[in-house]
């Protein structure tokens, strides 16, 4: 990405846990980190790439 991610997420996306219960992954971001979660979604569906 020409943005680099937000400082930290990378190692939150590690961390994260699956709650099989829902089927859901769980993430604890900081608003900043949600943003860039966004732009990185927002790429994926305009382009199909983050690059």
């Amino acid at each position: 990405m020409r943005v680099p991610p937000a400082k930290g997420l990378a190692e939150q996306v590690r961390s994260a846990s699956c709650d099989h219960g829902i089927k859901r992954w769980r993430l604890h971001l900081t608003p900043e980190q949600i943003t860039s979660v966004a732009y990185g979604l927002w790429l994926h569906r305009m382009t199909g790439s983050t690059e």
